[in-house]
């Protein structure tokens, strides 16, 4: 009995202490994203409003720009000495071109809203509040985040509000909660809730050479073009 006290007071005095500053923090955040050259992170993503739509996906980036994005949708797109690779996994095969154009241009909108829009952190302006502490689980991790409330100062920037889950010690986000009004009229009001959790697997640290060196290139065939859309649904949120 006496232990469990004990656990319980070392409990409410952690979780009861007063929150960090949200600009600092924000900031702080901002910064962080902005200077990782090096992670792989898995991200869960869940639409809440309208139909709702989960899914995981994986995105993967090493100091040499090469990158990896693989939607779960059965096809990865990687980047690596300037070239793009696809894989369509259902055809079972591939394409390579030069990593600039429209197609590039593709690939950065899709992940945009998942990693670098956190970048705008450090330098945007908005009304923020710190809510509460938080203790997040990532397989046999546990992670204390403080939770963060940010939205636009003005209706005139937009009427959506974020809560993000941020953990102090290293700057990363790991969760995202947004809510926006959706377009339209109808006596009921509807709004689009997307919640996406990060499970950090390698920062700071470049992820193994495998993930930017398919196996599927040997076994598959390579084409000039490849008639399908291997992305679909999901991005929105960007500040």
């Amino acid at each position: 009995m006496r232990l469990f006290c004990v656990l319980l007071a070392l409990a409410a005095a952690m979780f009861g202490q007063g929150g960090p500053d949200a600009n600092e923090l924000l900031k702080k955040t901002g910064e962080r994203f902005f200077g990782i050259e090096n992670f792989d992170v898995e991200v869960k993503v869940a639409n809440l409003g309208g139909r709702p739509d989960e899914r995981k996906m994986r995105i993967a980036l090493r100091g040499d720009e090469s990158l990896l994005y693989d939607p779960g949708l059965g096809s990865q797109w990687i980047v690596r000495h300037a070239r793009l690779i696809r894989v369509h996994d259902g055809n079972k095969e591939w394409t390579e071109t030069a990593a600039e154009g429209p197609a590039l241009r593709s690939l950065q909108r899709w992940i945009e809203p998942f990693v670098t829009r956190f970048e705008k952190l450090a330098g945007a302006s908005f009304e923020t509040e710190f809510v509460k502490w938080q203790e997040l689980k990532r397989g046999s991790r546990k992670v204390r985040c403080a939770m963060i409330r940010l939205r636009p100062k003005t209706p005139a920037e937009g009427l959506w509000k974020e809560t993000l889950w941020i953990e102090p010690e290293s700057a990363l986000v790991w969760r995202s909660l947004w809510i926006e009004p959706m377009l339209g009229g109808g006596t009921t009001a509807l709004e689009t809730i997307r919640q996406v959790d990060y499970d950090w697997r390698v920062v700071d640290s470049p992820p193994p050479d495998g993930v930017f060196q398919s196996e599927k290139l040997k076994k598959y065939k390579k084409v000039d073009t490849i008639t399908f859309r291997p992305m679909g649904g999901l991005p929105r949120p960007v500040m």
